[in-house]
């Protein structure tokens, strides 16, 4: 279940979202020609909806992929060692006991 989140958001990531900066920069310089085209903003107006719908989306399941396998580990001492790496909590006292 985890993998298939992972490369559901990698897809979003590299496919869709790099991809659309570089629209961007092509919609900067083709607007710089073509002022007040109106398929050019209408198409800009429907990339800009679906990106949006797509950043919630990457952001849902990116959330979702960070908590998934907490609920997976059976061990206690496994879920405390992941909620600490995750938050981030002891990791100054570990490195002040090995300086």
């Amino acid at each position: 279940m985890v993998n298939i989140i992972d490369f559901i958001t990698e897809v979003i990531r590299v496919d869709f979202i790099i991809r659309f900066g570089l629209y961007s920069i092509l919609y900067f310089v083709l607007g710089c020609f073509f002022e007040n085209n109106k398929s050019l903003i209408y198409f800009d107006k429907s990339a800009i909806w679906v990106i949006k719908i797509l950043g919630i989306t990457f952001g849902v399941l990116w959330l979702i992929g960070l908590l998934l396998p907490y609920y997976q580990f059976e061990n206690e001492l496994d879920k405390i060692a992941y909620k600490q790496r995750i938050t981030g909590y002891g990791a100054i006292a570990r490195k002040s006991i090995t300086l």
